[in-house]
């Protein structure tokens, strides 16, 4: 099977003649129309980590099922939920993977073999950029700029003239900003179908590519929360507080924190545990969510986050 193309997740997209303006509700009842069938959205069963996907379709006798990782951002739980309706609008059917994964006692070394085999599967690649571009129309009906058309930042290449350095490339704003944080997070990345894959290299908008990052980003931190819990959270948000953050800069500040430890005691061998929820700042869009982690990204470099994760490790 070859890796879906743009071009055929646009046709794909013109043929469903989803209404408009779309929204995630209206998207989940076009799809069960579609299917003749409910279609019924469910937290997942398990604590995702690093070993079990963050989402999964189970089509049932009478109905199908989508599960999806309660413990991130709003606009991430979206996400995994476009990626698994966009494996029912493409006509694939519900690997095994998913149906191993929903039971948390089989070996965990056999669930991380398939959950590399799912992202060699071509349509994860091609349900990934339809869910891009399902995400597209719930949160911006408009056209995507062209690419290189967002706010952008110069490199070091020369002055800028008509948007771009001479002699160099401009670079998204966004991409700017959560480059360095998906750099530090990057040796414990998991599986991603952006790795190196098709759908990384399709041409896409500024917005999209940022979308991209996120929500890699965002795959990370669900599998970090195995290195630390409710304690780490809160003696971090204390430090940070009494420091004086606050607001939005304080949960900005502590999920880097937590971050910063979850790392340091995965690189000290620390055995990881059972994930926990903790508190997440985070965006309902994708927008949102992009400019919360830009908070994060900033803070994760700040030396009072880096204090705090050293007083608190």
């Amino acid at each position: 099977m070859r890796p879906s193309r743009p071009g055929d997740t646009a046709e794909r997209l013109a043929a469903l003649d989803l209404p408009s303006p779309l929204t995630l509700p209206k998207l989940q009842a076009a799809v069960s129309a579609r299917r003749g069938r409910p279609l019924t959205v469910l937290p997942i069963p398990y604590e995702a980590d690093a070993g079990r996907p963050f989402g999964a379709w189970l089509p049932q006798a009478d109905r199908d099922v989508i599960y999806y990782e309660p413990a991130t951002s709003p606009a991430h739980r979206t996400h995994i939920v476009l990626h698994e309706i966009a494996h029912i609008l493409c006509g694939h059917t519900a690997a095994e993977w998913c149906l191993v994964n929903l039971f948390p006692d089989i070996d965990a070394d056999v669930v991380r073999a398939m959950f590399r085999q799912k992202w060699a599967d071509p349509r994860e690649h091609e349900a990934e950029l339809l869910a891009e571009q399902l995400r597209e129309l719930i949160e911006h009906p408009e056209p995507a700029p062209a690419f290189g058309a967002g706010p952008r930042a110069a490199d070091p290449g020369g002055p800028v003239a008509g948007g771009r350095p001479a002699g160099g490339t401009s670079i998204p704003l966004d991409l700017l900003c959560l480059v360095p944080l998906s750099l530090a997070l990057g040796a414990h990345h998991p599986p991603s179908p952006h790795g190196g894959s098709p759908a990384s290299a399709a041409p896409a908008s500024d917005r999209i590519r940022a979308g991209r990052l996120a929500v890699q980003i965002r795959d990370t931190t669900v599998c970090l929360r195995r290195y630390v819990d409710q304690t780490h959270w809160a003696a971090a948000n204390r430090h940070l507080a009494a420091a004086g953050f606050s607001g939005d800069r304080l949960a900005a500040a502590t999920e880097a924190a937590w971050m910063r430890i979850a790392i340091g005691r995965a690189r000290r061998g620390v055995p990881p545990a059972a994930p926990k929820r903790l508190p997440t700042h985070g965006g309902t869009t994708m927008a949102e969510d992009i400019a919360c982690l830009r908070r994060i990204a900033a803070a994760y470099r700040s030396a009072p986050v880096a204090e705090a994760a050293a007083a608190v490790h």
